[in-house]
């Protein structure tokens, strides 16, 4: 089944600019939105709250991709996925 929404906890480096997170993610295959929430900042680092929508959500590659901007994943808080039957009668 296709993931459609994931919802994470994530931790990215202050220097990070959030925008800049967000328009990586957006340009990954099956990814058609992505909103970031900042819920708590400190010297060195911010926590966000992370949601990630599209057709197919590939986790593993957006994990890689978090990580490839130093980022790092505290938790997977929310999945949603598809039925690939839902959409056919």
């Amino acid at each position: 089944m296709p993931i459609a929404k994931i919802v994470l906890d994530v931790l990215k480096p202050r220097e990070l600019p959030l925008t800049g997170l967000v328009e990586r993610l957006c340009q990954l295959e099956g990814i058609e939105a992505v909103s970031a929430d900042v819920l708590e900042v400190d010297a060195m680092t911010e926590t966000l709250k992370l949601t990630v929508e599209g057709s197919a959500v590939d986790v593993e590659r957006v994990v890689k991709e978090l990580d490839s901007m130093g980022c790092a994943l505290r938790s997977v808080d929310s999945v949603t996925a598809r039925s690939l039957k839902a959409g056919k009668r």
